[in-house]
This record gives structure tokens, sequence and C-alpha cells, in this order.
């Protein structure tokens, strides 16, 4: 795979390496594509967690779910 980076970005990441925050230009780059694509992972789960919030039928069933589970909790086990 081969990239075009903007000069003063491919300069930036030049600067990084040079400082020591990465092993190399490949590193950082991979490092900062693992973490967008992180976060991209995780806007995705929030959102999902928020459309189930206003999902009234996933809030009821959540619901009954954790009413089945009140027997357990009336056993006082440890």
């Amino acid at each position: 795979m081969t990239f075009q980076l903007n000069p003063a970005v491919a300069r930036a990441i030049r600067d990084a390496v040079k400082s020591g925050e990465a092993p190399s230009a490949n590193v950082f780059v991979e490092d900062a594509v693992r973490e967008r694509l992180r976060a991209r992972r995780q806007a995705r789960v929030y959102s999902a967690y928020a459309n189930a919030a206003r999902d009234a039928a996933f809030l009821d069933e959540i619901q009954a779910l954790d009413g089945s589970f009140e027997i357990t909790l009336a056993d006082h086990l440890p």
C-alpha cells in the first residue's frame, strides 16, 4: 500500500520518529490508523447503545430479564 501525505504531515511524522515517539514512520502511522479504527468501532457501539436506549421493546425485554434474576438476589448467597 502506498500513500501520499501532505508534506507538513510527513514532516511531523519524521519529527516524531526523530524525537523517539515511535521507532519508525511505519509504526507511527500504523498506531495512528489503529487508534482511528478503534475510535470508529467505539462510535458504532455507542450509537447502538443509544439506539437500544430509545427502543421501548428492547427496554421492556431488559426489564423482564432483570426481573427474572430477582430470585437469585433473594437467596442471599455471598
